[in-house]
């Protein structure tokens, strides 16, 4: 293959877009990233609020009364910092949702090939590809100039 400077030009061309492409889809997730903070602050406000009214539970009643009174907080009763027998209890049912949840998740991954990585390996794959290339035209150039 011979690099002149027209194919070193579509080279460069072709890593910009791929860096363009990897860059558009990275701020796209960064996006969805922040939607899905807010929605997720919304939806601890309502679990909150159903807490509150005993909507989930004698249990979830009272940890979200300790939670309000400054006692402990949800990532330490999560997280196992907060041993009480309540925070315990409150973790083996977060336990076994977790492992529901992963599942379905597994599940929902395999059924689609994992499609909710796809565009950004794709955007990565470009990239690597015309890097290689690039790199490639360079080593030629050295290999001419020797």
């Amino acid at each position: 293959m011979s690099f002149d400077r027209s194919n070193i030009d579509n080279l460069l061309a072709e890593i910009r877009e791929a860096t363009e492409q990897v860059r558009s889809t990275t701020a796209e997730q960064a996006r969805e990233r922040e939607r899905f903070g807010q929605e997720s602050r919304q939806l601890d406000e309502e679990r909150a609020e159903a807490a509150r009214r005993g909507e989930h539970g004698r249990d979830w009643q009272e940890l979200q009364g300790r939670i309000d009174r400054g006692e402990t907080t949800l990532a330490n009763v999560l997280s196992g910092a907060d041993t009480s027998p309540l925070a315990q209890r409150i973790q083996d049912v977060a336990a076994e949702n977790l492992v529901t949840i992963t599942a379905e998740m597994a599940e929902h991954d395999e059924a689609t090939g994992g499609e909710r990585f796809s565009e950004l390996n794709e955007a990565f794959a470009d990239l690597r590809a015309s890097m290689q290339r690039a790199a490639d035209a360079a080593q030629h150039t050295r290999d001419q100039l020797r």
